[in-house]
């Protein structure tokens, strides 16, 4: 088979496994989410300046947890808890990002329960 053959199959059968983009605002939840020592766990959503981000958290075990967003190499977290059993809150955009919220578990790993919503804002 030719190479140019070779490569028309690679993308047919890449297109037929494509998937529309979810909805960004698109709640994203776990009821008892397991996580193995020093695991990380993200939920992150496109966000435009002005929506909010509500967001809520339980851990049996001490995580860390953050919202953040990078800005070329940089890491900025407006939003940090460390060694946190749990917490809540609205986080307003004020700069068009994909945000990630994110929890990072210690040596002893956990189980973590959490909802994170995206709130469209006014436009």
């Amino acid at each position: 088979m030719s190479r140019a053959a070779v490569l028309s199959c690679a993308a047919a059968l890449l297109a037929a496994c494509a998937t529309p983009a979810p909805d960004p605002y698109a709640t994203q939840s776990a009821d008892a989410h397991a996580m193995s020592p020093y695991q990380v766990h993200e939920a992150c959503a496109k966000l435009a300046e002005g929506d909010r981000l509500d967001w809520r958290f339980e851990s049996l075990a001490p995580v860390d947890f953050n919202i953040h967003y990078h800005e070329g190499p940089t890491v900025v977290i407006p939003v940090q808890r460390a060694a946190s059993l749990g917490g809540t809150g609205i986080y307003n955009v004020t700069l068009a990002h994909d945000y990630c919220a994110m929890w990072e578990t210690g040596p002893l790993g956990t189980v973590v329960s959490y909802r994170v919503r995206p709130i469209k804002g006014e436009r």
